[in-house]
């Protein structure tokens, strides 16, 4: 899965700003696309897994 740039930048600068806090807790995903909810929920959870897994990727 593949991240555009702008999204990419800000998750990029966002995570970098939490972590320069010193924040160390927990992440989770609030899945609001709509097509998720059209989908078997084994395969919500893996695609909102997939991104939630290349997001946290970009992380310094």
């Amino acid at each position: 899965m593949r991240v555009a740039w702008p999204r990419r930048q800000f998750l990029r600068d966002s995570a970098s700003a939490v972590a320069g806090m010193g924040f160390q807790g927990p992440v989770y995903a609030e899945p609001f696309k709509r097509s998720l909810t059209e989908l078997a929920p084994d395969e919500a959870v893996r695609r909102t897994a997939e991104a939630l897994h290349c997001a946290l990727a970009l992380v310094p």
